[in-house]
């Protein structure tokens, strides 16, 4: 159901004065020219006089024809229009009198607005040579019927806001046409004609400085049209009603919504929202007015979305609980299902509206927040690499902060609350990275990185080395088993050796534990490294002689032992056949010379010897375990 609400104004900007052309006269001479008989007009200071066709005239209105110069007496005084003109006199000097006639205004003027004032004037004593011409002829507003101050010594600048008056000399005997603009700052209920302001400020031109001369000229048709618009009250509409302004003015109009902007005097509106109706009124000097109306719009029911939207959300049905009517408004695509588009209807607060066709009661609005979301770029550290890949991503945002987000590497999901994440591929191959910003559960901006991430698999560096290493018998080969497209090998071998070859040999001569690392390279520039601890177990080897001749010629004259390698406990003892002990030591640099414990030489005979030893500390349990050893020597001489 759709509603029109009419409103038609009445006229606006009419003239004020209500005899302008100075023609409300009921017909008494009254004596002379003054204005005794006017029905409207009267002396407001002096005796300003009306000249009236239908009267004796005198030497101011005559019907000679064509005008005879230099002698006043022309028919230019005739009135512009009608029979009526007012003269008014401004005598000569500076505290000369000056004649004022007065009139109430129609109505008062407003404060604020403005008026345009308008008159024809004529200057009568229009003699060559000797001329009596001025400008400041014009109008005074008052809100005193008489003036509260004597205008003939009065200081003008004191009520500069209350008179306009005109800047061109009044000279020659043609009529001129004069138009000003006055803007009321009080409420102004009469209206003085006249010589207005100071003389000093004045332009005038006068043959002498006679007192009893003046200045004297006619006025007629003056108006003062006060430059109005009438607007309509607020109007009161529903959601889907229209509603007919009508702007009633004499003067150009121009009106806006703050959308449409027209020169249309009446027309036809529907808005949404309460809207407000400006109108501006142009009179033909400049003047104006500005006025506005406002059309209020009433929803019964209103309510906002909770989840703000962005304008990359999905399209949504508003409210699917309502039927039976229209939708309007930004963003909705369709009007029967409501649907809301926040791409089309763009970042801000928007308000849609539900127009039922029961009426306003069943008619609703609905406030949607569209966030004003750009999509972010994706930033990363790295777009390539060989694994372990460790990449820190990013994303640059001009709007507020979003309460998740959920990067996406390959197919590993991270949600956390922070606008960045790190993440590191083990394994080669390409990955796409996109990250999902979450606003509201109805706006989530999803970005992806434009290029996918290179993630090349490292080779995997291993070698091996075979056999049980000895300080005696320590050379060690080691071969490569790294898996990959090896292109090159960086051995380096307890820092005592390198080598680039894929297989390195070494010889060991001290027993312990040393670190074998290798650095491979593939043809992608993929590197890894790898460690092994080799252990060189300590070892001995001990000759025992089982003869030795101690006779002094310096052939094995000692029982000594044959040593390679590095001994820990050692224990060596010699006894004869009865037990008895000859010879005992702990160092196995020490020999036998054969001689007994008493230092005395032994017999010729068969000796029996004992020796234990162990390998050094440094060894295994298993290998520090003593070792025992015996034999039968022969001593010989």
């Amino acid at each position: 159901m759709f509603l029109v609400m009419f409103y038609l104004g009445s006229a606006t900007g009419q003239n004020i004065v209500t005899d302008p052309g100075f023609e409300g006269w009921t017909g008494s001479n009254g004596g002379g020219n003054t204005l005794d008989g006017m029905t409207d007009w009267y002396n407001a200071n002096g005796t300003a006089d009306l000249h009236h066709t239908s009267r004796n005239p005198g030497s101011n209105l005559t019907g000679l024809n064509p005008c005879p110069l230099g002698d006043g007496r022309t028919d230019c005084g005739f009135p512009i229009a009608g029979e009526g003109v007012m003269g008014c006199y401004k005598g000569n000097g500076e505290d000369g009198s000056k004649e004022w006639a007065g009139i109430r205004l129609l109505e008062p003027t407003v404060p604020g607005d403005c008026y345009e004032v308008s008159f024809w004037v004529q200057n009568k004593k229009d003699r060559p040579g000797s001329e009596y011409v001025t400008n400041q002829w014009g109008v005074f507003f008052s809100e005193t019927e008489f003036p509260q101050f004597n205008p003939n010594l009065f200081d003008f600048d004191r009520v500069a806001s209350q008179w306009v008056a005109t800047e061109e000399v009044i000279d020659g005997s043609d009529w001129r046409f004069i138009e000003l603009n006055f803007e009321a700052d009080r409420a102004y209920e009469y209206l003085f004609v006249g010589f207005m302001g100071n003389v000093a400020d004045a332009t005038q031109r006068i043959a002498n400085d006679d007192g009893f001369l003046g200045c004297y000229v006619f006025f007629d048709e003056l108006y003062v049209n006060h430059v109005d618009v009438d607007v309509p009250p607020t109007i009161t509409i529903c959601a889907g009603e229209e509603a007919t302004i009508n702007f009633v003015s004499d003067f150009s109009l121009n009106w806006t919504d703050g959308t449409t902007t027209d020169t249309t005097r009446t027309f036809v509106v529907a808005p949404l929202t309460t809207t407000t109706y400006y109108v501006t009124a142009t009179g033909n000097t400049g003047c104006t007015k500005m006025d506005s109306v406002v059309v209020e719009v009433e929803f019964p029911t209103s309510s906002t979305l909770p989840d703000d939207l962005c304008i990359y959300s999905e399209p949504i049905i508003v409210d699917a609980n309502v039927s039976n009517g229209r939708w309007a408004g930004p963003g909705i695509e369709d009007t029967d299902t409501g649907r809301f588009s926040a791409a089309l209807a763009g970042p801000g607060q928007h308000t849609v509206f539900f127009l039922s066709d029961a009426g306003c009661a069943a008619s609703a609005s609905y406030t949607i927040n569209v966030l004003d979301i750009a999509p972010p770029e994706l930033t990363v550290d790295a777009l390539s690499g060989c694994t372990p890949l460790t990449v820190s991503t990013g994303h640059s945002n001009a709007a507020a902060p979003a309460t998740e987000y959920r990067w996406t590497f390959g197919d590993t999901t991270i949600i956390s609350t922070n606008p960045d994440a790190t993440y590191t591929f083990y394994k080669g191959g390409e990955y796409e990275v996109s990250a999902d910003l979450v606003f509201s559960p109805s706006c989530i901006v999803t970005t992806t990185l434009p290029a996918a991430i290179q993630v090349n698999q490292s080779p995997v560096a291993d070698f091996i080395t075979a056999g049980r290493l000895t300080n005696l018998d320590g050379g060690a080969t080691f071969r490569d088993r790294s898996v990959g497209d090896i292109v090159g090998w960086d051995w380096d071998i307890a820092g005592l050796a390198t080598d680039n070859r894929n297989e390195t040999y070494f010889e060991f001569d001290e027993a312990g534990e040393y670190e074998v690392f290798l650095e491979v390279i593939d043809r992608e520039g993929c590197t890894d490294t790898t460690r092994q601890i080799i252990t060189v177990m300590s070892d001995a080897k001990i000759y025992v002689p089982n003869a030795f001749s101690p006779n002094g010629d310096g052939i094995n004259d000692r029982f000594e032992l044959g040593l390679a390698g590095r001994l820990g406990d050692f224990q060596l003892e010699v006894y004869n056949r009865w037990g008895g002990l000859l010879f005992q030591t702990t160092d196995p640099e020490t020999a036998w010379d054969g001689t007994g414990i008493n230092g005395e030489p032994v017999e010729v005979g068969t000796y029996l010897y004992i020796l234990s030893y162990g390998l050094p500390a440094s060894t295994s349990a298993e290998e520090q375990a003593t070792r025992n050893i015996s034999g039968n020597l022969n001593l010989l001489r």
